[in-house]
């Protein structure tokens, strides 16, 4: 029996399409999937040992993780494609209706991230160098532990803006 750490997201599909498929009981593979809430847990269980693989987004954490020896980083499962969006960056409600419109104008805002370090957090980021905003400055970052609760948050506008993946933010 493999335990295979999991968030209920896109980064978890080829796992699941592949079992789905018969791949790995026609293999004599059993699975246990260990789900998560966000890409850290998983790297901090793969790390402890309480699941033997995870697939999860990259993280500061994970890279922390995989550098101290603590496991190994064997493939990666998704790429962005121009005609199959994967991530989203959204704004709640009140910020659209300030005229907020295109991630320039995402400075000053209160970015929900899963996790400090997350694959969110990181995506974030990279809008914030892109549009040489100062993140220190120009951006505040809530960590809110789980995809749901981002969704959440910015529904009840608690955060202004996020990182979500497409299907999530439908």
């Amino acid at each position: 029996m493999i335990r295979i750490g999991v968030v209920e997201l896109g980064s978890g599909a080829v796992i699941l399409l592949g079992d789905n498929h018969g791949f790995f009981s026609d293999n004599d593979i059993l699975l246990d999937y260990v789900k998560f809430d966000s890409a850290q847990q998983i790297a901090n269980a793969v790390a402890s040992g309480v699941v033997d693989i995870g697939v999860a987004g990259l993280t500061a954490g994970l890279f922390n993780l995989a550098a101290k020896g603590k496991f190994k980083i064997i493939a990666g499962n998704i790429q962005d494609e121009s005609t199959t969006p994967s991530n989203t960056y959204v704004v709640s409600n009140a910020v659209w209706g300030k005229g907020i419109r295109k991630p320039s104008d995402l400075s000053g805002l209160r970015f929900g991230v899963t996790d400090i370090g997350s694959t969110p957090h990181y995506m974030a980021a990279m809008v914030i160098e892109k549009y040489k905003m100062t993140a220190s400055v120009d951006a505040q970052f809530i960590a809110l532990g789980s995809m749901s609760a981002m969704k959440v948050a910015l529904e009840k506008g608690n955060i202004d803006c996020a990182v979500i993946p497409e299907y999530v933010a439908q």
